[in-house]
């Protein structure tokens, strides 16, 4: 598909036990399952997944915006994958029930799309805006936060601001 920066270095699994190993657990199993005994532990863990390889965009899967919403663009057009493929993600986007980021931005489009987020370092939407008059927007805004886990619903709010801006502009 000529998405020359986006790469897959592993699936959900392998991002939940990178992140464990890197942190001092054995699975990502046992991560998620585990409470810090205090906050300097809550601090040391933190410290530790900052560091992850799976915080890390060159050491992480990865890509950008742009070549999301050109991914986006294809699967809306049919071009991505056969259209019966193509069909079900948009199907599937459709029903995503999160709407605290790009759809907030929104007036009057039907909005389907995918939040991604990872390790309290990363928040991300991208999706496509349908409006009443056939038009239709592909959008992407990618976030990395300073601190893990700091300030996310201002960062959703940004987000939102943030498309909202975009589709203005293009719409005029």
């Amino acid at each position: 598909l000529g998405l020359e920066r986006t790469h897959v270095e592993g699936d959900m699994r392998w991002m939940f036990d990178t992140l464990a190993t890197d942190t001092g657990f054995r699975t990502g199993r046992e991560f998620i399952a585990h409470t810090p005994v205090d906050a300097a532990e809550r601090t040391r863990i933190l410290e530790r997944m900052a560091a992850s390889a799976t915080c890390d965009p060159a050491r992480t899967t990865r890509t950008t915006p742009r070549e999301t919403t050109a991914l986006l663009a294809g699967i809306w057009r049919d071009s991505a994958a056969p259209p019966a493929a193509c069909a079900a993600v948009r199907r599937d986007m459709a029903r995503h029930l999160q709407r605290e980021r790009i759809a907030r931005g929104l007036a009057g489009a039907a909005f389907s799309g995918k939040t991604g987020g990872f390790g309290g370092a990363f928040r991300n939407d991208a999706g496509v805006a349908e409006y009443p008059d056939g038009r239709r927007y592909a959008i992407a805004v990618f976030t990395r936060a300073h601190a893990l886990y700091s300030r996310q619903r201002e960062i959703d709010d940004a987000i939102g601001a943030a498309a909202a801006l975009a589709l203005a502009r293009l719409r005029d």
